[in-house]
């Protein structure tokens, strides 16, 4: 068992976005297995890379997805998405600088926030889509 399992309590009501998030709950499971495992250092850093990647890539498809449906929560969510960008980052950079010690709470730091954005944050993108088309 990871250290991240979907629920569906965690489910917003849109398909595409809640398959980003099971995806993104597996690329945190497997940066936290790398670690764990002691897989070195080239496994953790394309565990990492690969979380990243996806973050960033599903972060767009969320914004695009919001913007298409008139979402007036936007501009605040896009500020939210950025800020979690922007902290990452930092962490992932002085991790690579050789701050071993960052590894675990980056992991830990990257499960909070997506436990508690997908609970509240994006719940609110699901409830108005559900309203806005009447599913």
């Amino acid at each position: 068992m990871g250290l991240m399992t979907w629920q569906p309590q965690y489910a917003i009501g849109v398909e595409l976005v809640d398959g980003h998030h099971q995806r993104l709950f597996d690329l945190v499971n497997g940066f936290h297995d790398a670690l764990l495992a002691g897989e070195g250092r080239a496994a953790v850093d394309a565990a990492l890379k690969a979380l990243l990647d996806y973050t960033v890539y599903h972060f767009n498809a969320e914004e695009e997805l919001m913007a298409s449906v008139g979402y007036p929560e936007l501009g605040a969510h896009k500020v939210q998405h950025q800020a979690l960008l922007d902290k990452t980052l930092a962490m992932v950079e002085r991790y690579r600088k050789g701050e071993e010690e960052l590894s675990m709470p980056l992991v830990h730091f990257l499960k909070d926030w997506l436990y508690q954005h997908t609970t509240t944050s994006d719940r609110k993108i699901g409830q108005f889509i559900r309203q806005a088309t009447g599913s």
